[in-house]
């Protein structure tokens, strides 16, 4: 399943805490968000991953109480699959209690939900049940039947699927132990990481690091010093120097374009990966490499199965990428809207016959203005 449109909206109706809301964001297979700062491009990630901890169900412990929900908020959104395959979900919560919940796929409805009632629909006897699940769990928490209700299949397996990681916050003088990996973590998880790839993937990453101009002939882990035996580092062995470089003292740029590399590396070779999300990529890279890595991970050699969607404000990665890849973002007070050439093909196509590059787009509000 991939993620093809989503909205939300949360505090809409309060008076005690701001507003905002997330207008119509259509997504495609590879994707990059750009927008000024302050607009909201790492909130957009977010509410991606938030919806797909919802979905997952994640227990919270709060005073020792296990919390199936600790949420508030609106989600609606369309996920699509092989064979035609279109998922509608819409979900309500508040204080973590679920107001509504719906599931309609190719235009049938399969689950409907209010605050009084729960109807969902079997696939084995074709016909209604009513059901009456805990106010602070979704349908799918309890009901979960790959045959007779293979809908809520759908969306727990592309929940599942979905791999966040921040580029900016990746730093070599941070020693991490590998995470929960539907967490929005950073990507300092990489010496483990690094162990699970093969010979021939491990020489793509460096194949790839020389494209960007870095001149590392080789990359192993190593267990840190004084530390327990699963915290690991990395060391890099660079062209003309006769000493690997430690972890410590690999630059910032190099070791956060390794990490991602190698991260992607390995989820390309991973069942059950559906989305990856990298927040502010190519922060902290100079304006040559920058450009190199975006055009690594959007090259079609590098295509694959998972969904990618990155957030970024860098000009040169911006311009290195093709304009139907990329969504720009504008925020009006508490709302933020979002344009691409799914539901801005003329004003895309008309950019294009000016010959511009791809961020004047953003900096000149051409698209903010029709």
């Amino acid at each position: 399943m991939r993620l093809r449109s989503l909205s939300y909206e949360e505090n809409l109706s309060r008076i005690d805490a701001n507003p905002w809301k997330l207008d119509q964001l259509f997504l495609e297979k590879e994707n990059l968000i750009i927008a000024k700062n302050a607009t909201g491009k790492t909130r957009i990630l977010g509410v991606i991953i938030s919806f797909a901890r919802l979905i997952q169900g994640q227990v919270i412990v709060i005073n020792g109480i296990p919390q199936r929900i600790n949420a508030s908020g609106s989600w609606k959104a369309s996920l699509i699959g092989d064979s035609d395959l279109k998922v509608e979900f819409s979900v309500s919560v508040e204080n973590g209690v679920v107001l509504h919940e719906n599931i309609v796929v190719n235009g049938k409805e399969k689950l409907r939900r209010d605050s009084f009632k729960a109807e969902i629909y079997s696939e084995k006897t074709s016909q209604w049940q009513s059901i009456s699940p805990p106010g602070n769990c979704l349908v799918a928490h309890i009901r979960r039947d790959k045959a007779e209700f293979p809908f809520l299949e759908y969306l727990v397996s592309w929940a599942e699927g979905v791999r966040a990681y921040s580029f900016a916050n990746t730093s070599p003088l941070l020693v991490e132990l590998p995470e929960n990996p539907t967490q929005f973590m950073s990507l300092n998880a990489v010496p483990s990481i690094l162990d699970n790839l093969s010979g021939p993937q491990v020489k793509n990453v460096l194949r790839q690091l020389n494209t960007m101009h870095y001149s590392i002939e080789g990359a192993a882990s190593e267990p840190a010093k004084n530390s327990e035996p699963s915290r690991k580092i990395i060391h890099l062995r660079e062209l003309g120097l006769n000493i690997p470089l430690k972890q410590f003292e690999i630059s910032q740029g190099m070791f956060r374009a390794f990490s991602l590399l190698v991260i992607l590396e390995h989820l390309r070779s991973q069942d059950g990966v559906g989305c990856v999300l990298v927040d502010d990529l190519g922060e902290g890279l100079d304006f040559d490499r920058s450009q190199e890595l975006a055009k690594i991970i959007f090259s079609e050699e590098n295509k694959s199965n998972f969904q990618f969607i990155a957030t970024t404000n860098d000009a040169s990665l911006i311009n290195a990428i093709p304009l139907n890849d990329i969504t720009v973002c504008y925020r009006s007070n508490h709302e933020v809207n979002c344009m691409n050439h799914s539901n801005a093909k003329d004003q895309f196509e008309n950019w294009e016959k000016l010959g511009l590059n791809n961020f004047d787009l953003l900096s000149s509000n051409f698209l903010s203005k029709r």
